[in-house]
């Protein structure tokens, strides 16, 4: 999922895609660039992947008005989002792991973020889908 991410962005973006890695940030000169941080930390929860958008203007997210576009020091907007893949391994998709995905993903909702949940399935079958998705 990390090399399709990266491959999406990098088509998407002019090739303007860094990695971050325990929470440390980039400020790049780019007009627009995402950064993907494997493994993000929010709060209480590590993430699979935590994608930043930045730009030197404000996304027009259009209607209705959200707080989720925020501004960086330098003036950039940025949007974030999260990717979680979740494979038979971690999550064995009882009820109980089904409930407590659910409430993490109400948690990261707090955050004002957008929670990108695939099956192992869903990216075996297509992950170039899912990281265009």
């Amino acid at each position: 999922m990390l090399l399709a991410l990266t491959l999406v962005g990098r088509d998407r973006l002019d090739g303007n895609v860094y990695f971050v890695l325990d929470g440390r940030t980039v400020e790049a000169d780019d007009y627009e660039y995402l950064t993907i941080e494997p493994q993000g930390q929010l709060g209480r929860h590590r993430v699979d992947f935590l994608l930043t958008l930045y730009s030197v203007e404000p996304f027009d997210i259009g209607p209705p008005p959200t707080d989720q576009a925020k501004v960086t020091p330098r003036g950039h907007a940025f949007l974030r989002l999260v990717v979680e893949c979740d494979g038979h391994d971690f999550h064995d998709r009882t009820k109980e792991q089904s409930s407590r995905d659910r409430a993490r993903d109400r948690a990261l909702t707090g955050f004002g973020l957008q929670v990108f949940r695939f099956t192992g399935a869903d990216i075996c079958k297509d992950v170039m889908g899912c990281a265009r998705e």
